[in-house]
């Protein structure tokens, strides 16, 4: 399995998607959208605009509409169309591995999303041409992944920290004989691990700028080779004490480098740790659980490769047993192909996944089906 950044462009008529776009975006940035969970379904008063964003945002009788330029210049497209053209994309993808065409799809949403949300994620899915839109909560999908790969006693408190690019997540559920009862959720939709790639961004705009004479406003080719850089800078730093910019790669006749340590990425990184422990313990307080009551915290996305994240886990849960996959940021995939081929009766097929569900009858019983067709995520 593998992910899928979701940046699209509009520079031809068929729009491209996933990692080619980052490539291309130093010459093709006007052309490109992302960031699209963080604008769809949103209201438009409630979303915070990145100075980053290559495009212009704005609101039409409630339709939220994105300004980007394509192949036939300048033009305003609704949202839905944008993330329904990145699931085409997708959906074409696997339909031409497949050899056949796909009707029926499950999309895994965020526990706390609003039924707007989920109204447009359904609309951009029928734009896609899906027929039969299916929803799992990203917990929950994620949940069933770890499942399948351990044991887990009865009455088990369990902390799902699901750390994205967009969004931070925490699900806490207890198992229950069979069944998972979920006790309480709460996120942020505007933590990720984004920010932290525009923190690096503005430290590095900033040495930029006062130190080189590189003015990134006024060449927006240079300020999105940036937004790319950081995002490298930053995975580097998860498993690399240091790292550094090229000044180069923005001014030719510049033959210099800024570096940055993982050190100081942590310290300008500490409000960001600060407002993602305290969306733990507000669940926690929801459930009225103390952190020795956590059994077992299942991390998810890919943000918990960051060693700070995992540090601030091990350190608010030091007596819990942690569990991370190999590829964190692939785990609700999991879950949700699982669900999918569970959907279809399919179960047995399920282990094409390296997923076997048969060994746990808490995966899909009654009670987690009924929080899955629940309309209170």
């Amino acid at each position: 399995m593998w992910t899928i950044p979701l940046f699209i462009s509009f520079d031809e008529k068929i729009p491209k998607c996933g990692q080619i776009v980052i490539d291309r975006m130093r010459n093709w940035a006007e052309h490109t959208v992302y960031d699209i969970k963080r604008i769809l379904g949103k209201n438009f008063e409630d979303i915070i605009v990145d100075p980053s964003w290559p495009f212009k945002i704005s609101s039409e009788r409630s339709d939220i509409l994105i300004e980007v330029k394509t192949h036939e210049g300048k033009e305003k497209i609704n949202a839905e169309r944008v993330a329904g053209d990145l699931l085409k994309n997708i959906k074409k993808s696997i339909e031409e591995h497949e050899n056949r065409t796909l009707t029926d799809v499950v999309i895994s949403v965020p526990l706390a999303i609003s039924e707007k949300q989920k109204s447009a994620t359904k609309k951009a899915a029928e734009y896609a041409g899906w027929k039969n839109i299916n929803f799992i909560p990203e917990p929950v999908a994620a949940a069933f992944a770890y499942f399948s790969k351990m044991d887990i006693p009865n009455k088990s408190i369990i902390l799902i920290f699901d750390f994205g690019g967009g969004n931070v997540d925490i699900c806490i559920a207890k198992i229950i004989g069979d069944n998972l009862k979920i006790l309480t959720y709460n996120g942020d939709s505007y933590l990720g691990g984004s920010n932290f790639d525009r923190l690096l961004y503005d430290h590095f705009a900033s040495i930029l700028t006062n130190e080189h004479g590189i003015n990134l406003t006024q060449n927006n080719n240079n300020k999105f080779r940036l937004t790319n850089k950081c995002k490298e800078i930053k995975h580097s730093l998860s498993s690399e004490n240091d790292s550094s910019l090229d000044v180069s790669d923005f001014s030719p006749d510049r033959d210099d480098f800024i570096e940055i340590t993982r050190d100081e990425f942590e310290t300008m990184s500490e409000d960001l740790m600060v407002r993602t422990k305290n969306v733990i313990l507000r669940a926690l307080s929801n459930a009225n659980l103390q952190t020795n009551d956590i059994n077992y915290v299942f991390q998810v996305g890919g943000g918990c490769r960051m060693p700070m994240v995992k540090k601030l886990l091990m350190e608010t849960f030091p007596s819990s047993d942690h569990r991370c996959s190999t590829c964190p940021e692939e785990v609700v995939a999991h879950g949700a192909a699982a669900y999918a081929y569970y959907l279809k009766g399919l179960e047995e097929n399920i282990a094409y996944f390296g997923i076997d569900f048969k060994a746990s009858k808490i995966a899909f019983s009654e009670s987690v089906q009924s929080t899955i067709e629940s309309k209170d995520y």
